[in-house]
């Protein structure tokens, strides 16, 4: 252990810190009564156990203990505790101020006989009543319906169609049966019925009548020849009118359509690009001067569901029930309105956006999207601010020039907005002004309204707002004073439901969205919860008890202080068996923020890469169109997600993949391709994933043939289901489905009668070897390369093999494909599975194949075989249906391997053609796997590695390393070494209230520290630990992943020099080889000159004329 890290021990406030007596307390709170005071102190206690218990990765607060005296305290034990005084003064008063105990749990509970909860809203005193002589009930409970009630547009709405405003709806309600719709077939694989509810008073003909006649009045109602589907209506509070003359409040009821039955016709919508209140807490407003502010303005689009039309086709969806069109005219003749039926009018129906359709958010989302855009001539896009992609920064001034936007905006369904600062812009107000401008006027041209909208200093926006300067962002805290009375409540009763606590939990974590170390708080209450029942009032444990205790002492700090100021130096940390080390070098601004932008979603992001569509294609034109470097690089800045637009993409169909999974064949194909250098997209082909591209069908196998023949697709690969081929079913010594081949009737026995089950299991397994193999086929005509994997063939009758058909040894023989036989149980399967691998390719290296593909069982004995049924009655061969993952990383890297040639000959299939294929059917037909921009919008990848700035070894020195006192898992061991980075920070404070960019190359310590908790009890003490220093002394992390054979602190880990171990370069060097040569061997122009890291030999290589091949 270092020395450094001794004094940290040593200097460690926090595990020692002192209660502060009631003297220190009562001459610090001036003009506070007693009440205030004693709760000031019952606060602070609690506060300081908590923090205690933290920095030792527990809660405990029975077992805090009182600490040293006051007067023995350290002059920073003294800081610490007169900060925790100082927030819990400004707090209690509020709090005190705050509603009764009863009101509140009304409010954010609900009563006893209402299901659904009252979310804090507006205070509503227990035991009022309304006009009607009713208990007034909270905002979002359920209640009977009046029709008069329902907050219905107003009559003489001017309603929009949605197909001319929203580029999108139109794209997808033109083959709105192939993209939004399932088939028959596929509906009747996944129906279930379904019981949807209705208000009783609904059920009465005249009630939906009058119904009807609001909606007509309103303009979302339209008349339909067919009906599918039926819809029930059922209400919540929306809110109470008060009376101007004195009377009691008017209740307003929210409409609330159940369309659970018409929503299991309908496939999932496309990821919605929302805005998020989480992603405001990575505005990085560090450079704001004295006297520089933060400026926003927002507005919200009324009743905007209800205002947006649908096309007539989709009506028939959403019928209402009890009445049809001509007895809905005849009511509205003696009403006095003449309506004159269409002549094939039938049925009534929804002709808006329901609040309940399963599509209704993305469309209405994306229809703000695009009149925003359009009205601002898409100048927006670079700052648009979307949940999951990393958060554009306001521009601030840097020791080199500008960084960032004038300005950042953000849509979410109904609600739009943008912020800008005195430092971003010269007048932030005009920017402002003028977005707000022509938004309005595009909301005009468009049809629509709008109310609600404000011009303000710092962010009020999707339920979280900053503070005057500094701008720290959270929940309002009206609303966290009344989620601090309840849970206060629910301790001293000591019972609760689990619907009660569950609720609680709810807001809770709404809350902790803004300081996400808090999450560690909560453990045991998840346990709690899963071994109740809702409604049964239970007694909640000690842990429990102490960790709802845990959230209240926390309060004060579940904030986002968005002004922290970064720490002028990066770190990286590596820890190993035997030793930690953390290394540091100095950073500016600009770098910190440009690399920090990738770090809010735990090493992952989502893709936009649709906004790069026009990019990508233009790199492969020719002549005056093509689009030169420094054009890339101008739309590169203009790029919400800022990262480099890169050359080629190969695309890898993955047939018959299942559902995504840890360390699967996609894993390893995107972590060996970003290691290789390559740009690699999976593109899965699984009824399961997307039922549209079943091989079965043959316009879904055309378009495969389709995408492959023109050169879109660079290799594929599968197992077809194997389940008739089985030998199993020849086992006579356990029950099981009889065999339905044999080696001399491959394609189906003739001496048995099947039945109609046999019958479609025989005819599917035929039809999707079939297909892979017409898919593959049309890979090699392209020179692409491909896999196939299957059952190996046993040699003898009647076992029945695919590989022992002419089909299979055609296609052998005419690409000439390597056949492999493997045991599946080498590469990490549980049982012994003998498998064939058939693998082609022109570019492809048998040495690689023969590396990576030969492995044969030398087990004497299996821990388990694949016989008969498990203990659930399961077969035992369905578990061997799954890849171990140590062959998915087998077969990555012959593909991978295979893809890398390719890129280095500038061969394989064409460019030219993949790019006219996309433009062809991009918008119109579903390609494979999703149409593409659904595949790209939304899909979750990981996030660009560092740059190589951060590799240059000569910029970095060791801040302190040391040697582990215990053996433990790896991962804990990463984790306390990221953990240790805050305590050492806590030492001095010079570097309190900062940010730190900390590299790791360890996912787990990532993923758990960046979450802010783990279910792996070691992990939680460590992340309580981090919430505990991060808290008391305002420490952010800001983690990055960095992969090991970069990580400059590894050396120091082991005992080593600066730079990467000895070690690990021979762990990993299976991840360097193809990338170097593939840039080495491109052009003579780049010198075969030893470099300081591969990351500067590929941006090198890159600006070699030629370097992108095809």
């Amino acid at each position: 252990m270092s020395s450094s890290d001794r004094i940290a021990r040593d200097r460690d406030a926090l595990p020692t810190l002192p209660m502060l007596p009631w003297l220190e307390i009562v001459s610090r709170t001036p003009g506070m009564n007693t009440k205030a005071r004693a709760m000031v102190r019952d606060r602070v206690r609690d506060s300081v156990a908590m923090f205690r218990t933290l920095a030792k990765g527990t809660l405990d607060f029975d077992h805090a203990g009182e600490g040293p005296a006051w007067q023995e305290a350290t002059l920073m034990q003294k800081e610490i505790g007169e900060s925790i005084l100082v927030r819990w003064t400004s707090w209690v008063p509020d709090i005190l101020a705050g509603p009764s105990t009863a009101a509140a749990r009304l409010r954010l509970l609900g009563s006893a006989n209402t299901s659904y909860c009252g979310l804090l809203t507006e205070d509503v005193e227990a035991g009022e009543m309304d006009s009607q002589g009713r208990l007034m009930l909270p905002k979002g409970s359920m209640c009977d319906v009046d029709v008069e009630e329902l907050a219905l547009s107003p009559p003489g709405t001017q309603v929009v169609e949605i197909t001319e405003v929203c580029p999108d709806a139109r794209t997808y309600f033109a083959k709105m049966e192939e993209r939004m719709l399932f088939t028959e077939e596929e509906l009747s694989i996944r129906d279930k019925e379904i019981k949807t509810y209705t208000d009783p008073a609904l059920k009465v003909k005249s009630k939906v009548m009058r119904l009807a006649q609001r909606l007509w009045e309103a303009g979302a109602l339209g008349f339909t020849d067919e009906k599918i589907e039926e819809i029930s209506l059922f209400g919540v509070i929306k809110k109470y009118i008060e009376d101007p003359g004195g009377a009691r409040p008017v209740r307003s009821i929210r409409p609330v359509w159940d369309l659970r039955a018409p929503n299991r016709r309908w496939r999932s919508p496309p990821f919605v690009p929302l805005g998020s209140p989480a992603s405001f807490c990575h505005l990085d407003l560090s450079g704001l001067k004295e006297g520089d502010k933060l400026l926003s303005v927002t507005g919200d689009v009324p009743d905007f569901f209800t205002r947006l039309r649908t096309p007539p086709k989709c009506w028939k969806y959403f019928v209402l029930p009890l009445i049809n069109a001509q007895e809905f005219a005849d009511f509205m003749r003696n009403q006095g309105t003449i309506i004159t039926l269409p002549a094939t009018a039938k049925f009534l129906a929804l002709s808006i956006l329901a609040m309940g359709w399963s599509w209704a958010p993305f469309l209405a989302h994306m229809t703000l999207v695009a009149i925003v855009d359009k009205a601002n001539d898409k100048a927006i896009r670079a700052g648009r601010i979307i949940y999951g992609a990393p958060t554009p920064q306001l521009k601030m001034q840097d020791e080199d020039g500008d960084f960032g936007e004038e300005m950042v905006s953000w849509e979410y369904i109904d609600d739009y907005g943008a912020a800008s600062s005195t430092s971003s812009s010269k007048n932030p107000t005009a920017t402002l002004a003028e977005y707000k401008r022509k938004t309005k006027q595009g909301m005009k041209d468009s049809g629509l309204p709008v109310h609600k909208e404000e011009e303000l200093e710092g962010i009020k926006a999707l339920g979280a707002m900053t503070s005057e300067r500094p701008y720290r962002l959270s929940v309002p805290k009206p609303k966290l004073v009344l989620l601090i009375i309840v849970t206060m409540s629910i301790l001293a009763d000591g019972w609760a439901t689990t619907k009660e606590i569950e609720k609680v939990l709810g807001c809770w974590s709404w809350s902790m969205m803004f300081f996400r170390p808090a999450l560690s708080l909560l453990d045991q209450v998840y346990f709690w919860i899963r071994e109740s029942t809702k409604t049964c009032r239970r007694r909640l444990t000690k842990v429990v008890l102490a960790e709802l205790r845990a959230l209240i002492a926390i309060t004060p700090w579940m904030m986002c202080n968005l002004e922290t100021p970064f720490y002028g130096e990066a770190l990286m940390t590596d820890s190993s068996d035997i030793g930690y080390g953390v290394c540091v070098t100095p950073a500016t601004t600009r770098e910190l923020r440009a690399e920090s932008q990738f770090t809010e979603m735990r090493g992952w992001m989502v893709s936009l890469e649709d906004q790069y569509a026009a990019v990508e294609e233009s790199v492969w034109m020719d002549g005056e169109t093509a689009m030169a470097t420094d054009e890339l690089e101008e739309v590169n800045k203009l790029s919400p997600t800022h990262w480099p637009v890169r050359e080629r993409v190969f695309r890898f169909l993955h047939f018959f993949s299942g559902f995504r999974r840890i360390e699967d064949l996609e894993w390893w194909l995107l972590s060996l391709g970003e290691k290789y250098g390559l740009i690699i997209e999976v593109w899965s082909v699984d009824v399961a994933i997307d039922p549209s591209m079943d091989l079965c069908q043959p316009e879904a196998l055309n378009k495969l043939r389709g995408g492959c023949r023109d050169g879109y697709f660079h290799g594929g690969g599968g197992g077809p289901p194997c389940g008739t081929w089985s030998r199993a079913r020849f086992n006579q010594a356990c029950a099981g489905p009889r065999p339905l081949r044999t080696r001399d009737e491959p394609w189906g026995r003739t001496d048995i009668i099947f039945s109609a089950s046999e019958e479609k299991k025989l005819t599917l397994g035929t039809l999707l070897l079939e297909g892979i193999l017409v898919c593959l086929e049309e890979l090699f005509e392209m020179n692409g390369m491909g896999w196939m994997e299957h059952p190996v063939d046993p040699g003898l009758p009647p076992f029945p093999s695919s590989w022992a058909t002419e089909l299979v040894k055609t296609f052998i023989d005419r690409t000439g494909a390597i056949k492999k036989d493997i045991e599946q149980r080498m590469y990490g399967q549980a049982s012994q599975k003998g498998t064939s691998i058939m693998i082609f390719g022109k570019h492809m290296r048998r040495e690689m194949v023969d590396q990576q593909l030969s492995k044969r069982c030398n087990h004497k004995s299996h821990k388990m075989t694949l016989q008969s049924t498990d203990k659930n009655g399961v077969f035992k061969t369905s578990a061997a249906q799954i890849y171990p993952s140590g062959l998915c990383r087998a077969l990555a890297h012959v593909v991978v391997d295979t893809f890398s040639v390719m890129m280095r000959l500038r061969e394989g299939p064409d460019p030219l053609a993949e790019m006219q294929y996309a433009h062809h059917d991009r918008f119109t037909h579903p390609t494979p796997g999703r149409s593409s921009e659904e595949r790209r919008l939304g899909q979750r990848i990981r996030a660009p590695p560092m740059t190589s700035a951060w590799t240059i070894m000569s910029r970095w020195r060791v801040l302190y390393s040391g040697w582990w006192r215990m053996t433990e898992h790896t991962n804990i061991n990463e984790t306390r070494a990221v953990v240790g980075i805050l305590r050492h920070m806590a030492r001095s404070r010079t570097t309190w209230n900062h940010k730190f960019l900390v590299f790791t190359d360890s996912m787990v310590a990532l993923g758990a520290l960046a979450k802010g908790r783990s279910s792996a009890r070691p992990l939680l003490r460590l992340c309580r630990q981090a919430c505990a220093y991060s808290c008391v002394f305002s420490l952010r992390l800001l983690l990055r992943y960095v992969p090991s054979e970069k990580n400059i602190a590894d050396g120091p880990s082991r005992g080593e020099g600066l730079g990467v171990a000895s070690g690990t370069q021979r762990a990993h060097a299976d991840r360097l080889p193809g990338m170097t040569n593939a840039i080495l061997n491109t052009s003579p122009q780049v010198e075969r000159l030893t470099v300081l890291n591969v990351g500067e030999l590929l941006s090198r290589g890159r600006r070699v004329k030629g370097f992108a091949g095809g």
